[in-house]
């Protein structure tokens, strides 16, 4: 991705049980970690914060994934990097983010949550990229 672009990425969330069972009432939610701007160097926590406390958008609520099947989360709409006067846009050095994927799997009547955390990489190329790391 482009520092000044960070926010074009889409997370795909699929179904991919080994049970083959469907997934109801599948949402989303984003947990901020770190989110800084250049010339602010980023150096990851060694946690994300509290996971309670997610953002989460319409369109990524209520799906039905049967087994195998595959919706998109695409974050371009969520977030933005504000700039200073004259208003360029910001340029992103670095993100700490976790996905976390509600849903009630169809014989059961609770919810069960999968967390992926992602941070940000720069890479030779000056681009950075999204590379998912374990909750520790």
């Amino acid at each position: 991705m482009e520092p000044e672009k960070p926010y074009l990425v889409t997370f795909n969330v699929t179904n991919n049980s080994p049970m083959l069972e469907t997934l109801n009432d599948a949402s989303v939610g984003i947990v901020l970690g770190k989110i800084l701007g250049e010339p602010l160097p980023f150096i990851p926590d060694k946690t994300l914060p509290n996971l309670d406390i997610q953002l989460t958008r319409p369109e990524w609520n209520k799906h039905k994934l049967l087994a195998d099947e595959t919706y998109t989360v695409t974050l371009d709409k969520s977030f933005a990097l504000g700039g200073v006067p004259p208003y360029k846009p910001a340029r992103l050095s670095g993100a700490d983010i976790g996905i976390v994927v509600k849903y009630k799997p169809w014989i059961l009547p609770w919810y069960r949550r999968k967390i992926q955390r992602f941070i940000t990489e720069k890479h030779s190329d000056g681009k950075l990229y999204w590379t998912p790391i374990p909750l520790e």
